[in-house]
């Protein structure tokens, strides 16, 4: 929802099949358990307008190139080849708009051998080597507050978009931004090293071997045409 208020228009489309966790989240108006009343989704999508949309039925991907039409940029988070199963990757957008800017989000990138796990934010924390660098010595390793992830990935998603749309008024040329969750090895390098550095004195548990996720990488580079928010 980040710098998505008015004058921005946002639709948002969902699945009724498979509901977005965060409907069932209490609290509920009335305090009665319904995916419609939420106050986390009601918080979390203020300002936004929203479309249920069941893209494996007949007529849904019509209905969704109809949207593809009307949008400046078209925001995905599917796991890697759901959005090609449903033709609505970005090649088979850019062939019906070739302007268009294009963010792909995913917890495992879109290569690589991971490509195709679904997962949640407090994997992401883990496998990115938040949890073995919080809590205490003689403790268990007690990890960040929620699914951090899903807090830091919007920031390089707005910046990686700003970044798109600034390309393209400036060149004429479509972006296609391919996202990351795993940036959270990023917000984790500097700790590691704080960490590292006062162990001793302040008795965190750090592990001599961090996830291989959580391995010093060097900062994200733009290339022409393309925008890499994360590694």
């Amino acid at each position: 929802m980040i710098g998505l208020n008015p004058p921005t228009a946002v639709l948002r489309v969902e699945s009724e099949k498979f509901i977005d966790p965060l409907r069932i989240i209490p609290p509920w108006k009335d305090m009665i358990p319904n995916h419609a009343t939420g106050h986390c989704m009601a918080n979390f999508n203020q300002s936004k307008l929203g479309i249920a949309l069941d893209l494996a039925g007949p007529g849904a991907r019509d209905v969704a190139m109809r949207l593809v039409d009307w949008a400046d940029v078209v925001i995905e988070s599917f796991v890697p080849g759901t959005a090609e199963k449903y033709g609505l990757d970005y090649r088979s957008l850019r062939d019906r708009k070739p302007d268009l800017v294009m963010l792909s989000s995913c917890m495992r990138g879109q290569t690589g051998p991971e490509r195709g796990y679904t997962g949640f934010g407090m994997q992401g924390a883990a496998l990115a080597g938040f949890v073995a660098v919080t809590g205490w010595a003689d403790r268990m390793p007690v990890g960040p507050f929620a699914a951090y992830s899903d807090f830091i990935a919007p920031r390089y998603s707005l910046a990686a978009l700003g970044a798109a749309l600034y390309h393209r008024s400036e060149t004429g040329r479509e972006t296609h931004d391919q996202h990351f969750r795993g940036g959270q090895p990023q917000h984790l390098q500097h700790l590691r090293r704080r960490f590292a550095r006062n162990r001793e004195d302040r008795g965190y548990a750090v592990r001599r071997k961090p996830p291989i996720a959580s391995r010093e990488q060097d900062p994200p580079r733009a290339k022409r045409g393309h925008i890499q928010a994360a590694p």
